[in-house]
């Protein structure tokens, strides 16, 4: 019998997300193990040595004969073995607009790793993922230090910038326009739906179990695109409902 594989995620994650998604959605049996920053790290380097990466990010999937340490890999993956409608996740159309999208996600993570070491509640809400909560507030520093080993792990400052909010702008625009043709971004559900909905995490998280903590929901929001890309949060909401 093969090994069940295991998905490596933080669950409100865009990226872990996109793949739970796509697994699901191909019925895929999986465990899930959340990840915990900084603490985690050992594993997941270890687990990424199988796929040729000297870093480990999440998610990752270990599905035994087979390390996969990038959201979309895992997503082909599911395209591949799972059962269903193929999400498209390789096709060239599909794949391209993806890659448009891109730029927006990092963006997102550069803004809520800023809000978060600015929030001493989102800091303490952090710690207490890791440990009993009676020393999540002694621990502050260490989240606040998480906080600052992702900036330096993917690659991104710490100063705030409006530059930021209008790369996020850009593409829910493009998103916006691509569905003044339909219910789908191309002729039926696919990877870009999905990648597209996770990337509205970033401006207004979904609902969630388990739920995300108040202030790290508040890090996560961004209150004045959350308005005016109401639209799109409803449309996520709606392929949620229908797809997830």
């Amino acid at each position: 019998m093969s090994k069940q594989p295991v998905l490596y995620g933080i669950y409100y994650s865009p990226w872990t997300l996109r793949a739970r998604w796509a697994l699901d959605h191909h019925a895929i049996v999986y465990k899930y193990r959340e990840h915990t920053p900084m603490l985690g790290e050992p594993i997941l380097r270890r687990k990424a040595r199988r796929a040729g990466r000297a870093k480990g990010s999440v998610p990752l999937l270990d599905a035994g004969k087979i390390v996969l340490v990038d959201s979309i890999d895992i997503m082909a993956y599911a395209d591949e073995i799972g059962s269903g409608p193929s999400l498209r996740t390789r096709d060239r159309e599909v794949a391209e607009y993806i890659e448009r999208m891109e730029p927006a996600f990092q963006a997102v993570r550069v803004r809520v790793t800023q809000a978060i070491l600015q929030s001493p509640e989102a800091l303490k809400e952090a710690a207490a993922g890791a440990v009993p909560g009676f020393l999540a507030a002694p621990l502050k520093p260490l989240a606040a230090a998480g906080a600052r080993f992702i900036a330096k792990k993917y690659g991104f400052g710490l100063d705030p910038s409006a530059q930021q909010q209008e790369q996020i702008r850009a593409v829910l625009l493009g998103i916006r326009e691509h569905l003044a043709k339909g219910q789908y971004l191309f002729s039926e559900f696919s990877a870009a739906d999905i990648v597209a909905a996770t990337l509205v995490q970033g401006i207004e998280p979904v609902e969630s179990k388990p739920t995300l903590p108040p202030a790290t929901r508040s890090a996560w929001r961004d209150a004045e695109l959350s308005t005016e890309f109401s639209d799109l949060v409803e449309w996520r909401d709606e392929l949620v409902t229908r797809h997830r």
